[in-house]
């Protein structure tokens, strides 16, 4: 049932909760206020001292089949992006789940972006006993009324046999409602973002596609208030045609495995970009 799956997300939400402020630390937090001009000489493997710290969370009721669990970090920052204008930095105002933003391997100059103009995704996978779960989010877009980073975006470089898909991203509009008929959980913040720079080609005049399952994305909601990332991959080929001045994205279709091991499908149906 949805129900269950809700709340075990949600003993996964304690058990992370209990990790960001258990006092019982053997390493510094991981915590650093950047501003802009402190990355201007930085170079690959220069932050000092490194990213090192280890949570001992403890054993509770909350997770009995896990026992004294720990949580350990050891890693090194090697290259930094910033955007060219400081009007596109994004305020982080929460610190559960990076706010929302995802660590991505982005190219970071994406050659043009375009924002959704118009578009709707239909989501469908858990089988519970009342039937199929199903949702249907809305997009950002310049039709509701959308703005900067809470646009729905793509980005590419338009190039002929050179041609990359650097940037796509999926941001929903408001809450989402999945519901199996009779009972129903409402997500937050729901967003699919490419992870990762993919090549592609030309396959007609102003026309490129992506070939089914070289895209990887990354899943990203809150539930009851626990930020849930998963990883996503196209199914299908996603084909992107200029019109004038409008460029659209086929109907294509987005899968990804659940915490139960349950195949959803997102279907993003035929998209206008400007």
């Amino acid at each position: 049932m949805l129900a269950r799956r809700r709340e075990a997300v949600r003993a996964a939400g304690r058990l992370s909760d209990r990790a960001r402020t258990n006092d019982d630390v053997a390493a510094p937090p991981l915590r650093h206020a950047f501003k802009g001009g402190d990355f201007a000489n930085w170079g690959p493997g220069s932050l000092n001292p490194p990213l090192q710290a280890t949570w001992n969370i403890g054993n509770s009721d909350d997770w009995p089949l896990i026992e004294n669990p720990q949580i350990s970090i050891d890693g090194e920052v090697n290259n930094l992006f910033l955007p060219a204008s400081e009007d596109d930095y994004i305020e982080c105002v929460d610190n559960s789940g990076s706010d929302g933003q995802a660590f991505l391997g982005l190219d970071p100059s994406p050659g043009f972006t375009l924002v959704l103009a118009t578009g709707d995704g239909a989501l469908s996978g858990a089988q519970t006993e009342n039937g199929t779960a199903t949702a249907n989010p809305t997009f950002a877009s310049e039709s509701l009324g959308c703005s900067g980073d809470t646009c729905s975006r793509i980005g590419f470089t338009d190039a002929g046999p050179d041609w990359k898909l650097n940037r796509l991203e999926l941001r929903s509009a408001g809450s989402t409602v999945v519901s199996d008929g009779a009972d129903e959980v409402e997500i937050e913040r729901f967003s699919v973002l490419l992870a990762s720079t993919v090549v592609g080609g030309e396959v007609g005049k102003d026309q490129f596609k992506v070939a089914a399952g070289a895209a990887t994305f990354l899943a990203s909601y809150e539930l009851g208030g626990v930020p849930v990332m998963l990883p996503v991959s196209n199914a299908t080929p996603i084909v992107i045609t200029k019109h004038g001045s409008i460029w659209t994205t086929s109907t294509f279709s987005l899968q990804f495995v659940d915490s139960e091991n349950a195949i959803w499908s997102l279907a993003v149906g035929g998209a206008k970009w400007m």
